[in-house]
């Protein structure tokens, strides 16, 4: 079965509406990447902080690396101590659940944990922890609130493009009447009057 043609006005509407969509869709997205990049961003220079601190904590005992008794850790982060094998020497504050081997330097993302391994003069490495459930919470929220934002804007887009093709289509719906009207009636000689304004269809 054959669809019947849209007409020009939906035509419309929906190209007006595909427009706004896609910047609105657009801008959410953006939105929620720069919220995720600084936020991370955020998180790692408190871990690079973290470390700082934590190099200037370290003590050799019995030939192994250890936190100095004075080292006080927060409640939310987690230091570990490995040797040059990979092993854990020295743990402090929580216990996060990492993958056994050597690390890797720099930062990376491990289930819900963000860390920072850096490696030591001496040999072996410092790797400081923080849980990503406060920045992934606060994510998620961002994301409900974008979504939202965004259904709110794609429903004010299809009105508002269908008022934009509704105004844009008037005088030809005008000229459509009265051509129709003049052929009715066989007033050929009556014209078609000409509509206020000075755009390209008047």
């Amino acid at each position: 079965m054959r669809l019947p043609p849209a007409s020009l006005r939906l035509k419309l509407t929906l190209g007006y509406a595909l427009v706004f969509i896609l910047a609105s869709v657009l801008g959410a997205t953006l939105i929620y990447l720069v919220a995720s990049s600084t936020l991370t961003h955020s998180l790692d220079v408190t871990l690079e902080e973290t470390a700082a601190v934590a190099l200037g904590n370290i003590a050799h005992e019995d030939g192994a690396l250890r936190f100095t008794s004075s080292r006080s850790v927060r409640q939310d982060l987690a230091l570990e101590l490995l040797n040059a094998q990979g092993q854990v020497t020295a743990r402090a504050g929580e216990r996060a659940p990492m993958p056994a081997g050597l690390p890797s330097p720099g930062f990376q993302t491990v289930q819900d944990w963000r860390v920072y391994t850096v490696p030591l003069p001496e040999g072996g490495w410092l790797r400081v922890m923080r849980p990503t459930d406060l920045l992934n919470g606060l994510l998620e929220t961002l994301a409900k609130v974008l979504i939202l934002a965004a259904l709110l804007m794609i429903g004010l887009s299809c009105l508002g493009g269908y008022l934009l093709a509704d105004r844009a289509l008037k005088p030809v719906d005008q000229v459509a009447r009265a051509a129709a009207s003049i052929a009715r009636r066989g007033a050929y000689r009556e014209r078609v009057p000409v509509a206020p304004g000075g755009d390209e269809l008047t």
